[in-house]
């Protein structure tokens, strides 16, 4: 999973969940403007996709058809099996030119280099956690490529992926990869916070998690640029999102604590019958703020 946690903050959010307060950070209005709600343009750039490529991807992901992860039972093994399958889907299509791969660059190397690591000496909440999150990913994965409905808040990322690929116009390619840690983070990571049986108790855990995969940052953007020649770290600075009442209580930057603590809010309302559509509709809103903000900002990816 990847949450990332970005210093020059400052102000405080306030909300609460099942009677548990959350006091994070977040930084000053003005710091940027999300504009509203808009639609994101592919750029037209047209990927051949080699049917030998779907097939495998779709075979290699079949374990995850199901749109049902595995629930709080799920194990170290389904982590490690689901962060393997993943590696195998994200170098088949980066060496095919993909840009469908481009978020699953900077997930593999999270699991790789934060996750599994921390996952070693975890609780079994986290485990389920880390094991249900990149289930919901790779479940994704496998509508698009098997030629299922894919999640709605999958939509956006597939669809600007399909118009570039190595070496492509930028401006789809980053787009691309902000679209799919927006899905990752904004959606899959709240349902995920419900799927582990989640309660405040572990919000602690969670920000020990967020602790272990903050200093990735770096190195996913790195990455990405080596693989797919695109910088994320324009983009990413530029995405912001307002949040409290008329969007005054400050923004928040996707994957830092405050949104990440956001997202686990949601889960926690998600668990329980009586907020869970309350909740939810609380996650997509989250998610379409940031899809307008990533429509909107001006930025462009520097080879």
């Amino acid at each position: 999973m990847a949450i990332f946690r970005f210093p020059a903050v400052r102000g405080a959010l306030t909300f609460a969940v099942a009677g548990m307060a959350f006091l994070v950070p977040v930084a000053a209005p003005g710091f940027a403007v999300a504009a509203p709600m808009g639609q994101v343009a592919t750029t037209g750039i047209s990927t051949s996709v080699s049917p030998d490529l779907s097939s495998r991807v779709a075979e290699l992901t079949a374990p995850y058809a199901s749109p049902t992860p595995p629930g709080p039972g799920a194990t170290l093994d389904d982590v490690r099996a689901a962060a393997e399958v993943s590696r195998q889907v994200t170098a088949l299509l980066a060496s095919a030119g993909d840009a469908r791969g481009v978020f699953g660059v900077g997930l593999d190397l999270v699991e790789a280099r934060a996750v599994l690591p921390y996952e070693e000496h975890s609780s079994q909440w986290a485990r389920a956690l880390s094991a249900n999150l990149v289930y919901r990913y790779l479940s994704a994965v496998h509508a698009e490529f098997s030629g299922r409905e894919v999640p709605a808040h999958w939509v956006r990322y597939f669809d600007l992926a399909r118009g570039g690929g190595v070496g492509s116009d930028a401006n789809s390619v980053d787009r691309a990869a902000l679209a799919g840690y927006n899905a990752h983070l904004s959606v899959d990571l709240a349902l995920a916070v419900a799927d582990a049986g989640s309660a405040p108790v572990n919000y602690g855990e969670y920000l020990r998690i967020v602790g272990a995969i903050a200093d990735t940052y770096d190195e996913i953007v790195a990455r990405t640029k080596a693989v797919y020649r695109i910088d994320l770290a324009p983009l990413w600075s530029a995405v912001a999102v307002p949040v409290g009442p008329q969007g005054r209580g400050g923004v928040v930057r996707i994957g830092d604590q405050a949104f990440s603590s956001m997202s686990f809010a949601n889960g926690l309302g998600m668990s329980r019958p009586e907020s869970r559509a309350q909740s939810r509709a609380a996650a997509d809103a989250q998610w379409r703020s940031v899809d307008a903000a990533i429509a909107a900002a001006p930025v462009r990816a520097t080879f």
